[in-house]
């Protein structure tokens, strides 16, 4: 069993910070100087482009997540769980909060893919599929301003003309550092340095042609990914994802519901698969898991 006592005192011992010196953000102002795009990383005006940003409190957003439960092969079945919470935030003089719950068990993965190389991969995929169906299908029938995901980007194949924007937090890629020339530094530690409170970048155009900015919360520096038909009115968009960090203190509090609804505890995860012996006793744990069992008793 590990030590936590231990564990804090060498976590307490050991530096962990980004390595930060003068020569990066002499780099990031020569950038800027320079401010050449290449075919990797686009952007509109100047690198150094930098736009305050006020919450909007009169809108309604809809967020969507997911999560899993993947087969396990010592409960005895190729099983897996996927559940779908949906959170539609609406406010105005009447201000609602609705909650849906979707789950989905299927019998092994080949009942999503046949043709597939890493289960999980496989499920993942899946699950993010499931996550932008029920958001695209809410909102082909409820008005909504604004559609928030967590997560990276996915191409939207069909309805190319829904707001969706992509949240990130504590983003881990490195278009901008990479493109001035810093190596093996994320963007959030150059933006921290350089990008005000309140505050977002110019937007900015990946090599997949997906747009994105990052904004300055006050509290981190994250990331937002839209399609280009948005950018007229990003400012606009960006406004209520304001408005839900100030609500979540620090975090949307529309993904943070969604996430509720989606999330899966231990105790579930326990029920699925007793329901799963109880409708097919054919099913069988390993020995190895019985015997966990027994000792957790």
């Amino acid at each position: 069993m590990l030590d936590s006592l231990q564990l804090a005192n060498l976590i307490k011992k050991t530096e962990i910070k980004p390595v930060v010196n003068d020569s990066i953000l002499e780099l990031w102002q020569q950038a800027c100087v320079d401010n050449k795009s290449t075919l990797a990383l686009k952007w509109a005006g100047n690198l150094k482009d930098f736009f305050y940003l006020e919450p909007c409190s009169q809108y309604k957003i809809v967020a969507v997540d997911g999560s899993q439960i993947y087969p396990d092969r010592h409960e005895g079945v190729d099983s897996f769980l996927i559940n779908i919470g949906l959170v539609n935030f609406a406010y105005s003089l009447r201000s609602e909060a609705l909650f849906f719950n979707y789950p989905y068990v299927f019998g092994s993965v080949k009942d999503i893919s046949e043709d597939y190389k890493d289960t999980k991969l496989a499920i993942d995929e899946y699950r993010t599929f499931l996550e932008l169906k029920h958001a695209l299908d809410y909102v082909k029938k409820n008005s909504c301003d604004l559609i928030l995901l967590d997560g990276n980007y996915c191409k939207l194949t069909s309805d190319q003309n829904l707001p969706v924007i992509f949240y990130t937090s504590m983003p881990g890629t490195n278009d901008l550092t990479k493109h001035i020339g810093i190596d093996n530094f994320l963007d959030r530690y150059l933006l921290e340095l350089v990008l005000p409170d309140l505050h977002y970048t110019t937007i900015f155009e990946s090599k997949a042609g997906v747009k994105f900015v990052y904004l300055n919360t006050g509290s981190e520096i994250i990331r937002l990914d839209f399609s280009s038909w948005m950018v007229p009115e990003i400012g606009k968009y960006l406004s209520f994802i304001l408005d839900q960090i100030n609500k979540g203190e620090g975090y949307p509090v529309v993904l943070a519901e969604a996430h509720l609804q989606a999330v899966i505890s231990n105790q579930e995860r326990s029920y699925f698969y007793d329901l799963i012996r109880f409708f097919h006793p054919d099913c069988k744990r390993s020995f190895k898991l019985q015997r966990k069992h027994r000792v957790l008793s």
